[in-house]
């Protein structure tokens, strides 16, 4: 795991999400410090010819948010005598199809869009500052030049409502079925939790939540820990499992699929 970037250089412009810290202090701080892209690359070479390593995590806020620094990097690593692998996090509003191609160029195979939600009401509700047809076409453009495109969502947000649930659901399932190579898009679900230094928890009584524990080993982003004005911990938890069910069964069937096509 690398970082070419820390800080808030999103978060300060905007409260990016209810469940992350604002903006994201407590995590990487308010203040951007950035590594020049020549320093990051020393680290890499270092790496490969010490340890062997050469396949890399970039575990930025957001990998993608100076499009200069990443192509200028990009090109540092198209210009290796040895080839890495490495995989990013990025926002939907900071890619284009010329840096996609880059990033595949330079050994990037995937990259990770936090989408959070399917509903654009929510999205607008948690300040998110993008939209479901801003996700659509970011996960197109990675898929289009060979990227595996992991899309995150979270359920259980402050405005979630059984309908806005299965609106993400429903969504994350069409940027699979409308995309030219649904393996490569990946969608994982998460609860809504009211770590410390969140909108969640910091804005519980104003939001209408009713916070069940601060026991923190119970904060694992899979088992809700509170409800919303228009969800219980239960409702939340059931959706979670659904989705969880689904993932499984549609997974076991592409596996039987395969091993049927190989007889």
């Amino acid at each position: 795991s690398l970082v070419l970037g820390m800080g808030a250089l999103y978060g300060a412009l905007r409260e990016v999400s209810t469940s992350v810290p604002r903006p994201q202090s407590p995590l990487s701080g308010r203040r951007n410090r950035a590594r020049s892209p020549e320093n990051t690359v020393a680290e890499i070479m270092e790496c490969v010819e010490r340890f062997g390593i050469r396949t890399f995590f970039f575990s930025d806020d957001c990998f993608t948010v100076d499009s200069k620094r990443c192509m200028r990097l990009c090109s540092l690593l198209s210009g290796l005598s040895v080839r890495i692998n490495w995989s990013c996090e990025g926002r939907v509003d900071t890619v284009n199809p010329e840096l996609l191609r880059l990033m595949r160029d330079a050994g990037c195979f995937g990259i990770q869009f936090g989408v959070e939600s399917g509903s654009d009401h929510i999205l607008k509700s948690i300040r998110k500052g993008i939209s479901r047809s801003q996700v659509m076409q970011a996960v197109k453009w990675a898929v289009d030049v060979g990227l595996r495109a992991v899309c995150s969502f979270q359920v259980g947000h402050p405005e979630d409502t059984e309908e806005t649930i299965r609106e993400t659901i429903s969504f994350a399932a069409a940027l699979r079925r409308e995309s030219r190579d649904p393996s490569l898009v990946v969608t994982d679900f998460a609860v809504a939790t009211p770590l410390p230094g969140t909108v969640l928890r910091r804005d519980a009584a104003r939001l209408g939540l009713r916070i069940h524990t601060s026991d923190w080993d119970q904060y694992t982003f899979i088992d809700p820990v509170m409800d919303t004005r228009h969800l219980t911990a239960d409702q939340i938890s059931s959706y979670v499992a659904a989705v969880t069910t689904r993932a499984r069964d549609k997974k076991g069937g592409e596996q039987a699929e395969h091993s049927g096509s190989d007889c």
